[in-house]
This record gives C-alpha cells, sequence and structure tokens, in this order.
C-alpha cells in the first residue's frame, strides 16, 4: 500500500476493553455529569448516603443520656454526688480499667459544673485510688481498681471534705481529730438522753 492508499483508507474506531488491573484515570472536570447521563450508569452516592452506609461508632452516651444529671432533691454537694456517678459508671464498667475519663474542661461544660467542682469530685477518686493522675495527659481509671460503693463511702467523702475544710482552716490533724471526738461524744449525749425521756415516757414518770 502506497502513501496514495494510505491516505484514502477508511478506519474502524475499535474501543479498547478496560483491562483488569489497569488504574482507569478520572474524567476531566464536567465529564462526570455526562457519564452520569450514560445507560445503565449508577449515580455516585453522596457524602451522606455513604455515611449510613458504613457502621457507625459506638457512642458513649447522647444528649439525652448524659454523664451526670444534678439531683436536686438531693442535700448531698454536688462534687460528692458527681464523684458517686463516676465511682458507680467505673463500678459498673462504663469506664473499664486503664481507660481515660474525660478531661476536667469538657466534664464541667457537659454536665454544667464548675471547674473547681469537678475537680474536687476527681480529686477524692484519686485519693480514693479509683483513678490516677498522669501529668499532660489526663485521669485514667486504676487498672487494679477495687471500688467500694457503698452508702457509707458516700459518707466518708463527705467527712474527709470536712477534714480538708478544718485544715484549710489551720486546724492540725490532732485538732481535727478532737473536734470531731467531741462531736461525736455530743451526738451520743444526745442520743442517750433522747433513749432515757423516751423510757421514762413508757414508765408513766411524764
Amino acid at each position: 500500500m502506497n502513501a496514495t492508499d494510505l491516505s484514502q483508507a477508511k478506519f474502524v474506531d475499535v474501543e479498547e476493553p478496560n483491562r483488569a488491573g489497569v488504574a482507569r484515570e478520572t474524567p476531566p472536570e464536567g465529564r462526570e455529569s455526562e457519564i452520569a447521563r450514560r445507560p445503565g450508569a449508577k449515580p455516585a452516592a453522596s457524602a451522606s448516603e455513604e455515611a449510613a452506609a458504613s457502621p457507625a461508632a459506638p457512642s458513649r452516651g447522647t444528649a439525652d443520656e448524659p454523664l451526670f444529671v444534678i439531683d436536686e432533691s438531693s442535700d448531698l454537694p454536688l462534687w460528692v454526688q458527681l464523684r458517686n456517678r463516676l465511682a458507680h459508671l467505673i463500678r459498673t464498667g462504663y469506664f473499664r480499667a486503664g481507660e481515660q475519663l474525660p478531661s476536667l474542661r469538657s466534664l464541667s461544660a457537659e454536665a454544667r459544673l464548675n471547674y473547681n467542682t469537678v475537680t474536687k469530685a476527681y480529686r477524692d477518686l484519686e485519693t480514693s485510688n479509683l483513678i490516677i493522675s498522669v501529668r499532660g495527659r489526663g485521669m485514667y481509671v486504676q487498672k487494679d481498681v477495687t471500688v467500694d460503693d457503698s452508702p457509707e463511702s458516700a459518707v466518708d467523702a463527705l467527712a474527709e471534705q470536712c477534714v480538708e475544710e478544718y485544715r484549710a482552716c489551720g486546724l492540725s490533724f490532732r485538732d481535727i481529730q478532737r473536734r470531731l471526738t467531741t462531736i461525736v461524744q455530743a451526738k451520743a449525749d444526745q442520743a442517750s438522753a433522747a433513749a432515757d425521756e423516751k423510757r421514762d415516757y413508757y414508765d408513766g414518770k411524764h
């Protein structure tokens, strides 16, 4: 075939099939809509559809289930309420051994509590060997934690706070011990006097 025949020859366009393993180039801008209009073409999934198709990450709580709710009917200080709630969550496995707790600022914002209130609750949990503070990283549940979530434990937290308040007033531990002993003895005397009065009432002396 000479040059003249070659110029007059007609060539048929043959579409080369897409080979497996060969990456296809991304169509230029504006070609996506053209591809979508082709017969049999599947529309591209939107970002919301892809998010719905992918498995959701497990949630530790929702807006309807806050981590902590203030009990307005309780006489306990807010920090004790928070401390007891966190101790319960640790005991029930909500916060597992070695797991990081919410930061002071995030928990105070979520629970709508004063920063110092959350700090006091965390400090008591650390004193009770339930959590540990890692400098520069935050609070973590003790790996070998043993939790006493009895009602007496909540009262002990109040007693510990009382001791701290006495210390802030300048009293020594011996001073505090004497004052508490005096208070306990006074309560015991009051209970004894009330029991005697009740006994006299039943004996007909009143």
